[in-house]
Order: structure tokens, then sequence, then C-alpha cells
């Protein structure tokens, strides 16, 4: 009876969900509808994931995830799940099932794997989101509850100490009901205001400009985590409608947060750091036209697309990125530009002309970025500024100049405040002394970065400096243990969608298996990889030395001097993957497939 009536009650929750997949099928290309509809039809199942749906589908082409991912903005995955989750807020919200019954009937193995996901989907456990949103609804007929009346001109008067006692006493009510969970800081800051309300008649104490700066700052910093928290767990159409439907800003304290959560959040799920890119321009909105100057919102919307840009490369929306940074360049200030913001834009497209293989365009980008971040004397920038000049130098087969610009990069960023740039300076680094052949030095500096990789928590930089311990032991000719390294890199990589980076690791451990002699596993991953290159469009001259690879697997005659020629060209051909190609040492040894 149980069983019957859980059904019933998923197939009410599922009904937006499913409706959602449909109208996705309807869009998308002839390819991946047979994917959608598998899903439409087995979303719950406990076995569906990647693998099952290839097969159910009869599809064999590794580019097929790259292609859903194009269409539909993430890959297959990440869709299912997000399909799943989005069911069982509603089944959270709507029904009395217990957790292990929803984990059970979305086709979670148990619930601890639900409870997980839902949490890294949701930023709450699945217990805690139940109890706050039914006391959302006790407390207000509406997801979304009405802002009390608060007028902007009010604000001004408090925070410019125009207030008096009982005008502060009427602001701290109407604060208290629209943020409740912050009393103990309005409370505080009820305190500093009534103590100025004092002086309300004293003209000479009432307009200190750098006070009142501060005092704004601070003020709507606190409104700016309010309005964060209450975010945590909505639909991203949900916290859209919160950022539209708060009270106007006077400063960019709320752009500034979302911001900083954008980069904080996008280094474990780059997905997610573009969506956050995406609110924190439309959190600008928020911001009273009255309250900043033209020149000033010029530059901060500038930012804001610059930035958007930089989230667009980093999921390899290229024309994303180049359309984004190209409206940074209109709207920044004419008259009186932002120097970090200038800098920053032409650091952004560098690494985008450099994943374009352009690589002079990236190396003159840069360059005057670097310029301007030192007469701004913004040392910390102008540290990781210097990182891409270097990678560019290693891109262009001069590790030797770029070990010195290395060294001065990492003596500008400090690793206990920018611990994550610290850890990109440094396996740039590593990659630089395996390029120059100063394995013992690049050994040395693995430690340290596993040492860093902890400190920060990443499973991806982790995995990262495997793929450099792997490239090193290889050039070192210890090829069993290169092998050891590479092959979970290439498990874990396809595991994670990561396509690329995967193939790219392939042909990696396809140069230690040609090595070794082991001819049939090389075909085999060859065979692989090759459609994955073609599909993700890699430059003509790293397409050129796929397609003689491919030749050479139809009359069995692949070269290790082969495969390292198109590892060579195609990791420049998109400049993607971390750490880049390596010349190996037994290519002198060349020899046909048998």
């Amino acid at each position: 009876m149980l069983a019957g009536k859980s059904q019933r009650f998923l197939e009410t929750a599922a009904a937006d969900t499913l409706a959602r997949v449909r109208r996705d099928r309807e869009r998308v290309g002839a390819r991946l509808k047979p994917l959608l509809e598998h899903i439409e039809a087995s979303l719950f199942d406990p076995g569906l994931d990647v693998n099952q749906l290839k097969r159910a589908c009869g599809v064999r082409d590794n580019t097929i995830p790259i292609q859903f991912h194009a269409e539909l903005g993430m890959p297959p995955h990440a869709y299912i799940e997000d399909c799943r989750l989005k069911t069982a807020c509603r089944l959270l919200c709507d029904t009395d099932l217990k957790v292990w019954q929803i984990a059970d009937l979305l086709g979670y193995s148990s619930i601890q794997v639900f409870s997980r996901a839902f949490s890294r989907w949701a930023g709450v456990r699945p217990t805690v989101y139940r109890k706050r949103e039914r006391r959302n609804e006790e407390t207000a007929p509406s997801p979304l509850p009405e802002v009390p009346t608060l007028r902007v001109e009010t604000l001004r008067q408090a925070l410019r100490g125009d207030l008096d006692a009982a005008g502060v006493e009427s602001l701290m009510r109407r604060l208290l009901a629209l943020y409740p969970a912050s009393s103990r800081r309005i409370a505080l800051e009820a305190s500093s205001l009534a103590a100025r309300a004092e002086s309300v008649r004293r003209p000479s104490q009432r307009h200190s400009p750098v006070r009142s700066s501060l005092d704004k700052e601070r003020v709507e910093r606190v409104r700016a985590e309010e309005v964060w928290r209450e975010m945590e767990g909505r639909s991203w159409e949900e916290r859209r409608e919160l950022v539209r439907r708060k009270l106007r800003f006077t400063t960019a304290a709320l752009f500034e947060l979302i911001h900083d959560q954008a980069i904080e959040i996008g280094r474990q799920d780059r997905q997610e750091g573009l969506r956050l890119a995406e609110l924190a321009l439309e959190s600008l909105e928020t911001i009273d036209p009255e309250a900043v100057d033209a020149e000033d919102r010029a530059n901060l919307d500038a930012r804001a697309w610059a930035w958007l840009g930089n989230a667009r490369r980093i999921v390899l929306d290229f024309t994303g990125a180049e359309e984004a940074l190209s409206e940074a360049e209109r709207r920044l200030s004419v008259r009186r530009p932002d120097v970090i913001v200038q800098a920053d834009i032409f650091k952004i497209k560098a690494a985008l002309r450099w994943f374009q293989r352009r690589l002079h365009e990236a190396m003159a980008l840069i360059n005057e970025a670097i310029v301007l971040y030192r007469r701004a004397d913004k040392s910390h920038l102008l540290g990781q500024a210097m990182v891409v000049r270097a990678l560019l130098l290693l891109l262009q087969d001069k590790p030797d100049e770029s070990l010195p610009v290395l060294a001065r990069a990492m003596e500008l960023i400090d690793r206990e405040s920018e611990p994550w740039a610290f850890l990109s300076a440094h396996q740039v680094l590593i990659a630089a002394y395996t390029f120059a052949g100063r394995y013992e030095d690049a050994e040395s500096s693995l430690l340290d970065g596993h040492s860093m990789a902890r400190e920060v928590d990443n499973r991806d930089a982790e995995l990262r400096l495997r793929w450099l311990e792997g490239l090193v032991a290889r050039e070192k000719g210890s090829l069993d243990r290169a092998e050891d390294h590479l092959k979970p890199v290439v498990e874990e990589l396809t595991a994670a969608e990561q396509t690329y980076d995967a193939a790219l690791a392939s042909l990696d451990l396809a140069l230690v298996y040609s090595a070794q002699g082991r001819d049939n596993e090389v075909i085999a991953l060859a065979g692989e990889m090759i459609p994955v290159f073609g599909a993700l469009r890699v430059h003509r001259e790293g397409m050129a030395a796929l397609n003689l690879i491919q030749a050479a697997i139809k009359n069995r005659q692949i070269t290790i001097a082969s495969l390292w020629e198109a590892r060579r060209l195609v990791d420049r051909s998109r400049g993607l993957a971390m750490p880049w190609a390596l010349p190996l040492r037994v290519a002198e040894q060349a020899r046909p497939a048998a």
C-alpha cells in the first residue's frame, strides 16, 4: 500500500521535471533526442548513468557527452542529477516521506549517497531543507515573501546620520522584520545609529565622508550576507527573483559577495561558477542609480562582464567568452577607466587567446596586463599575470625562460592568503622543471604540490598532480610507474566527463604503452580519443597529426614518434590541459607497431 502511495507522490512531484525533459527533447538535435527519451522513461532507474544511457540508445560515440553539454549547458550525469534533485525538493516539501524513502524512490543506492548529492546541490542537508521550507510556509503565504515597505531615502538618511531617535527606532523595526536571523547585528548597528542621531543638529559632525562611507559599507555587507543566506537551497529561478525583489543597495556589496562566491565555488564546479557569474551581473541592477557615479558604474559593469567572460572560457564556451569580453571593453569608462578592470580584461583575453592557439596575441595581452598591474602597485595580481606569462613561454618551448618568471611570480603571491593562486603557480613550476629536464626538482616540487592540494581540499588539483607524476616517471624511463599514475587519471577524468583532458591523458598513456610494445592497447586508446579531438575542433595541425595516426591504426604502423608529434600538436592546438605535452626520451627508439 505504501509503495503504491509513494509512487503516486513521485509521479506528482516529478511532473514539472519530466515536462522540462520533454521541452529539452524538442529543442535538441536529432542525435540527442533518443538520450532524452531514455532519461524521461528511466529517470529514477537506480542503474541510470551515462554508460547505461549510451548502451540503451546504441551510442558508441565518445563525443555525445560533449554535444549534450554544448546544447543543454551541462553534461549528462549533471543533467540527470539536477532532474532528480529538483524532484527531491518537491517530495521533501509536499510529503511526509522519510528521507531514505525519497532516496530509494529517486534511484539512489543509499541515503548517504542521496544526502551527499543533495547537500552538494542545495547547500544544506535534506532534513534541514525540509524544516526550513516548512517554516517558511508557516510564516509567509508564498516561498518568496513580500519585502516590508522601506524607502531607499530612509536608508540614505540613516547612513548619513540624518535620522532622529524615533526614525532610527522605526528603521530598526523594519530591518528586523526583513532580517530576523541578524537581530544581534542589527542591534549593534542600532546603537551606532542611535548615538549618531544625538548629533543630528550638529552639521559639522554629521557629514564626515570617511565615516559615512565606512558605515554604509558595513551595513550593506550585512544585508548582502542575508540575501546570500536566503538563496541557499533555492532553484536558480528563485535566486534571481530574490535578487530582483530586494531593496536597493547604495554600494556594490551584493555584487562583490556573489562575485567572490562565483570564483570560490567555480574552482570545484565550473557550471555553478558560471551561473553565479551570471547572477553577479544581474545583481548590479540592485544598486540605486542615484547612489553611484556614472563612471564608477561603467567600470563596475565592465568588471562583471569581464568575469562572466572568464567563467564562460573555463566551461569552453569561447564564443560566449568573446562576446562578454567585447561587452566589458564597451562598458569600460572612457573618461576614467579603472586600471585594475582594464588589466583584468587583458589577462582574461590572454587566457582566451591561449586556448585559441593565438599565442603571440596572448603574450602581447598579458604583457599589457603586467604593465597595468605594476602601475597600480597590485603585487598579488601582478604575480598571477606573470604565471600566465610563464605558461605561455612553456607553450612556446621556452622552459628555461619561464623558470625565472615563475620564481618572481611566486615571490609576489602570498601562499597564506591566496593558496589557490600559489598552487596554480606551483603546478606550472613542476611542468617547467619537467619540460627543462630537471626531473629531481620536479619530483621534489610534487611533494609540496600534494601538500598544497590537500590544504585547499580539491580533488581536481590532486588529480592533475598525479598526472604530472606520471609524466615525470615517463620522462625518467620508469614506464611501469608512469602507467600506475596515468591509468587511474584517465579513468577519473573519464568518470568526471572531462572528456578533452581524458583523451589528452590517454595519449600520454598510449606513449607509455607504445614504449612497452603493447600495440593492441595503443590502437584501442587511439581509436577512442581521435573522435573526441575531432568533435572539439582541434586546430588543423593537430588534426593532421591525428589523421596520420588514424591511417596508421588501419595499417598497424603506429610509432612512438608519431604519437609524440600528435600529443604535442593537439596540446598546443587548445592549451586546455594542465599538464602539457613533454618529449618522451625513448622516442629516439621509435619502432613500427607489430
